[in-house]
């Protein structure tokens, strides 16, 4: 986390663009196999590394997303590849470039763009071997009596979808995230990270908003995020209301938690990171962070150009924000 921090701000104090830094991060993360994207992601029914990535221009609405990608290094940079021509538009012969890609035509498509390619076996570690293995021989024997008293395995996976939320020097965010998805998902699963709508968002500048820009990440059960499409939902509420705080509160509480097309699920988990800012002539007078989550963890960090260092949080409350002036 500390590194992903350094690395996005260094490109920031150094003009680069949001998008630039957003990817930087979450490419960072994906390296690490600690988490649950990129190297060391959970393994799939078949074991495999199947991911599923996505990212987000608020100052176009350019979005570009990639899903059940087995043989991309950086699943990211491939999502940012593909947003990069969805902010172009058609090209020759007016054809529309595609937002997002999956499996197989997603690894065609970044391996002639030069995105870096790898074996699938590269992306799996001893931890999520074992874990695999572990999972599995649990799915076999759910319907044995001992199988309650087994270890559950959330317990083992403190990992999980990794994002990023970046504001350049002229005021422009951008958002990504990127996930391994969850452990012993069927094959050519999609999950929240890859949809638009669902796993990421920025905006402000492309819309009508008088007042403030913002971008979210997420987390948590993908199929729960999707269906209430949540990352849009946070980012609309977050643009409307002055009191962040109470609007989130509220949008949570009926939108995701007593959601009735959620009622047949008993826990719903979701984690997430915004950042809102009032922007007026391309100046930012002030700047948020909210975080909120439903899921059992969930640590996130942050940086400003008032810290000199990055700065790990542990979440105390089920919401905290954090406001600069």
């Amino acid at each position: 986390m500390f590194r992903a921090c350094d690395e996005a701000a260094n490109i920031l104090q150094s003009g680069g663009s949001a998008l630039d830094a957003t990817q930087k991060a979450i490419s960072v993360l994906e390296d690490d196999p600690n988490t649950n994207a990129g190297v060391g992601s959970n393994l799939n029914r078949e074991g495999d590394v199947e991911c599923d990535a996505s990212i987000m221009c608020g100052s176009t609405g350019a979005f570009g997303g990639v899903s059940a990608v087995k043989r991309i290094k950086n699943p990211i940079c491939a999502a940012h590849k593909l947003l990069e021509g969805d902010r172009e538009g058609p090209g020759k012969l007016g054809l529309v470039p595609p937002m997002m890609l999956v499996g197989r035509g997603a690894e065609e498509w970044a391996s002639i763009r030069s995105i870096k390619m790898c074996d699938n076996t590269e992306l799996i570690t001893d931890t999520s071997k074992a874990q695999y293995e572990t999972f599995i021989k649990m799915l076999e024997e759910e319907q044995n009596p001992t199988f309650s008293s087994q270890k559950d395995p959330g317990e083992s996976l403190l990992n999980d979808t990794v994002g990023a939320v970046c504001l350049d020097i002229n005021g422009n965010i951008a958002s990504g995230v990127s996930s391994g998805g969850v452990a012993i998902k069927l094959p050519g699963r999609v999950g929240e990270a890859a949809i638009y709508g669902s796993g990421c968002w920025a905006g402000g500048d492309y819309v009508d908003m008088d007042h403030y820009i913002s971008g979210c990440s997420l987390t948590g059960t993908g199929e729960q995020i999707t269906k209430t499409l949540l990352a849009k939902s946070i980012f609309d509420v977050s643009v409307q209301n002055d009191d962040l705080y109470t609007s989130i509160s509220r949008l949570l509480t009926k939108h995701f938690i007593n959601n009735r097309a959620l009622s047949k699920y008993t826990d719903k988990y979701m984690g997430f990171g915004t950042v809102r800012c009032k922007k007026t002539d391309s100046r930012i007078s002030e700047l948020e962070i909210l975080v909120a989550y439903s899921t059992p963890s969930m640590a996130y960090g942050y940086m400003t150009d008032r810290l000199s260092k990055p700065k790990p949080a542990k979440v105390q409350r089920k919401i905290q924000k954090t406001r600069y002036q």
